[in-house]
């Protein structure tokens, strides 16, 4: 493995050609890709996956923060249907998604549905019902 933070690259050899990585600009990349990297990243970064990582394809993923966004389902669930809608306007998802997220850490018939109620809050409701009308 290659210690990129102890690499320092000055020169590339291209053939007989040596070329001071100083010298280099955007137009010297050689793919659209590259002149994105060396203008969001900076010339050292590019250089460096230039020369160490030819070949290889390095894939961005269209949902980056996806564990990040799990994680906090996970954490600010408190099992109501109302917190399934703030969680999902919160971190720009759909509800659908929340619950499969909680699908996996519990199971599915404890995540509601907004306005379903669990038989223990129909038990309650009841209980409460009778204790007030003296049953």
């Amino acid at each position: 493995m290659i210690n990129f933070t102890e690499t320092d690259i000055e020169e590339i050899q291209v053939g007989r050609l040596k070329i001071k990585t100083a010298d280099l600009t955007v137009d010297d990349m050689p793919t659209q890709t590259m002149k994105d990297v060396f203008e969001l990243c900076g010339s050292e970064t590019a250089i460096k996956l230039l020369v160490y990582m030819q070949g290889n394809i390095i894939q961005v993923p269209a949902r980056p923060w996806m564990n990040i966004q799990i994680q906090y389902i996970r954490e600010k669930y408190d099992y109501s249907a109302r917190s399934i809608k703030d969680i999902a306007r919160t971190i720009g998802v759909s509800e659908k998604f929340v619950r499969e997220v909680l699908k996996t850490k519990i199971k599915a018939k404890n995540v509601p549905v907004e306005g379903q109620r669990t038989l223990d809050d129909e038990f309650k409701r009841l209980a409460e019902e009778g204790q007030a009308n003296g049953i």
